[in-house]
């Protein structure tokens, strides 16, 4: 007897593992390309511009970021919630298009 669970399984564990390497790649590329351009110059002491980026990517980039996660939560539970309907609206068409 064939295991059908693997399949899912391995294709949520790629899209996992493709998804950190993504946001490991945006997430030291973006603050370095804020610090770039704001003058940030390693070992210095920094400019005003430079200091507000460093805090602007420590505390505000984070927060923003979680509202639009957030938010997109609030939708996915929207939809989410509506699973059980939709699988038993498919089932009923699979029924209707067999008979």
């Amino acid at each position: 007897m064939e295991d059908r669970r693997a399949g899912p399984g391995f294709l949520t564990a790629v899209g996992s593992a493709f998804c950190i390497q993504l946001g490991s790649g945006f997430g030291s590329f973006i603050p370095s390309k804020i610090l770039d351009m704001t003058g940030f110059i390693a070992n210095k002491t920094q400019t005003p511009a430079a200091s507000g980026a460093i805090n602007f990517y420590f505390i505000w980039l984070p927060v923003i970021i979680y509202a639009i996660v957030a938010g997109i939560m609030v939708f996915h539970l929207k939809y989410e919630k509506m699973e059980p309907k939709i699988k038993a609206d498919l089932v009923a068409r699979a029924e209707q298009r067999d008979a």
